[in-house]
C-alpha cells in the first residue's frame, strides 16, 4: 500500500486550506452575475451596470445612473433566484448597488 496520495485528491484540500476556493468562487459569482444581466434587460441597460464584487454572501453591483439602480431594485428577487440556481439557494443572501 503507498503512502503517497494523487494529485487530484490532494488539490482540492490544499486549495480548501489555502483560503483559494473562497476567492474562486466569488469570481465565478461575479462573472455570472455579468452573463445573466443580458438575458433580463437590453444590451444598452446591461451597459450600465456590472459586479463589483462577492463577499460575506453579498453581490455588490456598480451601476452609472440612478435608473439602472431601480431596475436591480425591482428585479432583484429575479437576479437572486437565477444565481441561486447556479449557486445553490442562500450562497448570495442580499444584493447591494455601488453609485
Amino acid at each position: 500500500m503507498s503512502t503517497f496520495s494523487s494529485f487530484k485528491d490532494l488539490l482540492p484540500n490544499h486549495v480548501k486550506m489555502k483560503g483559494f476556493f473562497g476567492k474562486i468562487e466569488a469570481t465565478l459569482i461575479v462573472e455570472e452575475f455579468d452573463k445573466i444581466v443580458p438575458k433580463i434587460w437590453n444590451k444598452e441597460m446591461s451597459e450600465y451596470m456590472k459586479a463589483a464584487y462577492f463577499k460575506n454572501n453579498i453581490l455588490a453591483v456598480a451601476v452609472l445612473h440612478p435608473t439602472v439602480a431601480q431596475e436591480i431594485k425591482l428585479k432583484k428577487q429575479l437576479l437572486l433566484a437565477e444565481m441561486a440556481r447556479k449557486f445553490g439557494a442562500g450562497k448570495i443572501k442580499d444584493i447591494i448597488i455601488i453609485t
